[in-house]
């Protein structure tokens, strides 16, 4: 649902400056040259990454990438006060900068992983933006501007709630599953457990308590010893279930790392093989059959 989401969201901030070519040609008379193309960019290259990084698996990167979003809209708005000539618009109704469009896309994609932070987030870049709009329409700031941001924030903090409840779902989800494979788990390690205990109580009774009552004095049958040999073996042997052909260390890794993603995204699995100095080696070094160590974190 994260990857999802932030496909979403990267989706937008590429469409933003498609849908808004007046605004962008508004924002363009009163501020210098270089700053619509940078604006374009900065609102189009986050999203890039987002929509990029979304088909990788896990989300250990959904987190540097929503920081890096916000200060991207952060400083692009701030170089819109270095961009202004001072001048304002002939319609104050217009949009002086055009980015405020879409202030609390930063926040939707920070909600995604750090829902304290995209609150802080939506508040700033929602006044950073209604600032820079108030100052290109009218030269100053007016009375409305708390008003403004207000509104900006409630309406937006909508979406950002939507988006809360949505990751908490699947991480409920998560959890459940987890649990459940957990559970199935540790139903078969009991069925195992209780099949091997069965089939060592058989051998003990059928076998070796016979081997034992038939022991007479005197010298020994050489049937009985082979008889006796036979439940030994017997109690050593490992059922057939149990038998693997040995696999290569990569195929093991591939097999191990299947395994964890079917269960949760959260778990990575890393392995480890000390080669004979104590030092880490790389998988590179790993011989063809898996004898090392292995660590699930």
């Amino acid at each position: 649902m994260r990857r999802v989401g932030a496909r979403f969201l990267g989706l937008g901030f590429i469409g933003y400056p498609i849908v808004s070519p007046a605004a962008i040609a508004m924002s363009s008379e009163i501020t210098a040259g270089w700053w619509v193309p940078l604006s374009i960019v900065m609102s189009v290259v986050p999203g890039l990454m987002l929509v990029v990084a979304s088909f990788r698996s896990g989300t250990r990167w959904l987190g540097p990438l929503a920081i890096g979003t916000w200060c991207a809209y952060l400083g692009t708005v701030g170089l819109w006060f270095l961009a202004w000539d001072g001048s304002t618009l002939s319609d104050s109704a217009g949009t002086a900068q055009w980015m405020i469009a879409f202030c609390g896309m930063p926040s939707m994609v920070l909600m995604l992983v750090h829902p304290g932070l995209a609150a802080l987030s939506l508040l700033t870049s929602s006044g950073l933006a209604h600032v820079s709009q108030q100052m290109g329409r009218f030269g100053h700031l007016t009375a409305d501007l708390p008003f403004e941001v207000l509104w900006s924030f409630v309406f937006t903090s909508v979406f950002l709630a939507v988006v809360l409840v949505a990751i908490r779902t699947g991480r409920t989800l998560d959890e459940t599953q987890e649990d459940t494979y957990r559970s199935a788990a540790n139903a078969a390690a009991a069925t195992a457990r209780e099949a091997e205990k069965a089939r060592f109580d058989a051998i003990v009774h059928d076998r070796v308590i016979a081997s034992l009552l038939a022991v007479r004095a005197g010298r020994p049958d050489e049937r009985l010893a082979e008889q006796a040999r036979s439940a030994l073996d017997e109690l050593e042997c490992v059922p057939d279930r149990y038998d693997a052909a040995p696999v290569s260390a990569s195929e093991a890794l591939w097999r191990i790392r299947s395994a964890a993603a079917g269960i949760s995204e959260r778990i990575d699995v890393q392995v480890v093989r000390s080669s004979p100095q104590g030092k880490p080696a790389t998988m590179s070094n790993i011989p063809s059959t898996l004898s090392q160590r292995s660590s699930r974190r």
